[in-house]
């Protein structure tokens, strides 16, 4: 996966996971870890993420929108 010159906060590591969150989003007994062997992804101090098939609505019960932060990282 490749990142455009000014993704904002994280990396690909966290972009994926993202992804993943929108596709698996409902889905019972799914995680999804990406993380990154060296400690660190992107910009940001978290060398990845862990989702499940709840991500996206706990972000959105926080006033978060999973699609429109995906869309701001792609070219």
């Amino acid at each position: 996966m490749k990142l455009p010159p000014n993704p904002g906060k994280g990396g690909r590591n966290q972009h994926l996971a993202l992804a993943a969150a929108i596709q698996l989003h409902g889905c019972e007994n799914v995680l999804l870890l990406s993380a990154g062997t060296d400690g660190v992804d992107g910009n940001s101090d978290d060398a990845g993420a862990l989702i499940d098939g709840a991500t996206v609505m706990r972000g959105e019960v926080q006033g978060l929108d999973a699609e429109s932060y995906l869309l701001r990282s792609c070219p």
